[in-house]
């Protein structure tokens, strides 16, 4: 794994089995969020995908959370790139 930089001011949320949105938070600076006063259940995490990134784990994550809480779940976001070769093709035949 590359080096990892937490983003914050990313949108994750929360949702009940039915798909409902339950609630919305942001990231801090240090890249987490939390959603409190739970009861115990079923739910699911939305990442909104900011501009600009592609989702290198599921954007949408279930999770049952048990009554003592749960720690995530995370979300990885990744930026790529690409190169290549400008050329003049004196002789019209693409190499």
């Amino acid at each position: 794994m590359g080096p990892v930089t937490n983003l914050a001011g990313e949108t994750v949320s929360l949702h009940d089995q039915a798909g409902q949105v339950l609630a919305t938070t942001t990231t801090g600076v240090d890249g987490s969020y939390q959603f409190s006063d739970l009861p115990a259940g079923a739910y699911t995490f939305t990442l909104w995908t900011p501009s600009g990134y592609a989702n290198a784990t599921p954007a949408l994550v279930s999770a049952t959370v048990p009554l003592g809480g749960l720690s995530g779940p995370g979300f990885g976001l990744s930026t790529s790139s690409i190169s290549g070769v400008v050329f003049a093709d004196a002789n019209n035949d693409d190499i």
